[in-house]
């Protein structure tokens, strides 16, 4: 942008600060970026923006296909049964829904629902959920990549 004295300046919006700021330092090899900020970027779907920050490191573009292998597992299996069941009982009282749930979900899936239960919607903020799982089911390497 320019102003009117003639003087340029960069304007950073939110977008692109929160794309940043899970990289050290994109164009420099060796530079890591955290498997949390991979979950939220493929929650948030600016993956694609994140893999052409790397499109010359094939060592970090597999480890987040590996990332976005295991998230979509989590979703599929945690997230869509969630959000069906909220979908399928969110007219039934509190009461009932939320004893139908403890009877019918897992553990991670009555978390989701609750939140949606309670939010009133099925667009919750699920990156704390999938990261727990991610954790659990994490082999035992570095954190960052």
């Amino acid at each position: 942008m320019r102003l009117a004295s003639g003087q340029r300046i960069k304007i950073k919006t939110n977008w692109y600060k929160e794309l940043h700021d899970g990289v050290n330092n994109p164009a420099r090899p060796g530079e890591s970026i955290s498997e949390e900020f991979m979950v939220k970027a493929i929650l948030k779907d600016t993956m694609d923006d994140v893999r052409s920050m790397y499109d010359t490191m094939p060592e970090v573009l597999a480890k987040m296909d590996d990332v976005t292998e295991r998230v979509s597992k989590i979703y599929n299996d945690t997230i869509t049964p969630a959000a069906d069941f909220y979908d399928d009982h969110k007219s039934l009282s509190r009461k009932k829904f939320f004893m139908l749930a403890q009877q019918k979900l897992t553990t991670n899936q009555y978390q989701i629902v609750t939140k949606m239960y309670v939010q009133g919607t099925t667009e919750v903020d699920i990156s704390e959920v999938v990261l727990q799982q991610m954790k659990k089911k994490m082999p035992a390497s570095p954190a960052t990549y």
